[in-house]
C-alpha cells in the first residue's frame, strides 16, 4: 500500500479462499502484525459501506486486513470492492445544501473466506463483473507436501510437526511480536524515495 502513491496505480486487494480451519484467519493476523497488534489491526467484512469508508481512510497508504467475507452484506459486496480499490467515498452532502469533502485513500486489502467474491454475490443475485474482478485477486488455500500431508496455508513445515501445531506457533510469535517489520519498510522505503520508486518499477 505504501508504494502505491510514488507509482501512481491504483489499490485493490486479494481474497484467500479455502475450507474452514485452513489457517486464512492467521494469515491475515500474521500480515497485520508486520504493522501492529494484530487483534486490533484486523477488521472485519461485517460492516456497512459507510463504517468501511472511514476504515480505509484510517489505513490510508497501508493495507487493510478483512476478515471473513461471509459475515458482510453480499447485495453491497461489489460496490464495496468498486469503492475500496478506487479509494474515493460516497459524495454527500451537508445540511446546509453544500457538497462534503468525500473521504479518500490508497490501500491494499486482504480478505478471507471460504467462498470466492463470485459466490457470495450470487447469493444475493448479484453477479460479478470486470471491473470487480480487476480489483480483487483470488488465492486458493491450502498446500500438501510430497507425502500428501495437509499443510493448511504453509508451503513447509519449519516450526513443527503439523500445519496446526505451526499455527499455534505462529499464533503465539505474531501475538507477542509486531509493528516492527513495519516501521523498517517505512524507513527503508523513505531513505531514498526516487530509488524506491525506480526499484518497484522494475520489479513490476
Amino acid at each position: 500500500g505504501q508504494l502505491l502513491e510514488p507509482l501512481c496505480i491504483d489499490g485493490g486487494g486479494f481474497h484467500i479462499k479455502g475450507s474452514s480451519s485452513m489457517g486464512k484467519s492467521l494469515s491475515l493476523k500474521v500480515a497485520a502484525s508486520v504493522w501492529g497488534n494484530p487483534n486490533k489491526y484486523v477488521k472485519t467484512w461485517r460492516s456497512t459501506d459507510n463504517a468501511l469508508e472511514g476504515t480505509a481512510s484510517e489505513y490510508n497508504d497501508s493495507f487493510l486486513p478483512l476478515d471473513e467475507i461471509s459475515e458482510g452484506n453480499p447485495t453491497i459486496l461489489g460496490n464495496i470492492i468498486y469503492m475500496l480499490g478506487n479509494g474515493t467515498g460516497k459524495g454527500r452532502s451537508t445540511t446546509t445544501g453544500h457538497n462534503r469533502i468525500a473521504k479518500t485513500w490508497r490501500i491494499i486489502f486482504l480478505s478471507n473466506g471460504e467462498k470466492t467474491v463470485e459466490q457470495e454475490m450470487a447469493q444475493a443475485g448479484k453477479k460479478t463483473n470486470a471491473g470487480v474482478e480487476v480489483r480483487v485477486a483470488h488465492i486458493d488455500a491450502g498446500a500438501r507436501d510430497g507425502a500428501g500431508n495437509d499443510l493448511r496455508m504453509f508451503d513447509s513445515l519449519v516450526m513443527a510437526d503439523t500445519g496446526a501445531a505451526q499455527a499455534d506457533k505462529v499464533s503465539e510469535l505474531s501475538q507477542s511480536y509486531y509493528g516492527v517489520a513495519g516501521m523498517a519498510w517505512l524507513e527503508h522505503i523513505t531513505t531514498d524515495k526516487a530509488a524506491t520508486t525506480a526499484t518497484a518499477k522494475q520489479l513490476i
